[in-house]
């Protein structure tokens, strides 16, 4: 018995639902803003003075890993993700804290409008963020719609 050579995989992208792909071409505002020394980077959907929402993304993660769901998230809302220094295209810093990461939430949320409408806006925390989240909200208290 002889073995053949098998021929190399090929790499394909799986399908993705139809929802996905609109949610993706609903290409973000992305900017940065500078927060105690370190450039943080902004992506935000929805327009200005709409109810908001601040998504803070998990240990090690990135701003872009809400793309797939902040663009359905926004309809009637200003959505706004940022990636933490240190991670995604931020800037790095000689040392981090949740206290610190709690304040570059806080800078985005001004900067991007989110306190604009009279309905208080409400954080997202997903994994490592829901940490920071609770700092802003200790931080905020009751400019604070909610946190989830």
């Amino acid at each position: 018995m002889t073995l053949r050579p098998e021929a190399p995989a090929v790499e394909r992208r799986p399908a993705a639902p139809a929802w996905f792909d609109a949610a993706l071409a609903q290409a973000p505002e992305r900017s940065h803003l500078e927060v105690e020394g370190a450039e943080i980077e902004v992506l935000a959907w929805g327009e200005r003075g709409k109810p908001g929402l601040l998504l803070l993304h998990g240990f090690t993660a990135h701003a872009d890993w809400w793309s797939f769901l902040a663009p359905l998230l926004a309809q009637g809302r200003r959505v706004v993700a940022f990636s933490l220094s240190g991670m995604g295209r931020s800037g790095w810093r000689d040392a981090y804290s949740l206290e610190q990461h709690a304040r570059e939430a806080i800078a985005v949320a001004e900067a991007t409008g989110l306190f604009k409408s009279a309905t208080p806006p409400i954080l997202i925390g997903h994994s490592f963020g829901s940490f920071a989240a609770r700092v802003v909200a200790q931080t905020l208290g009751p400019r604070l719609g909610g946190i989830i």
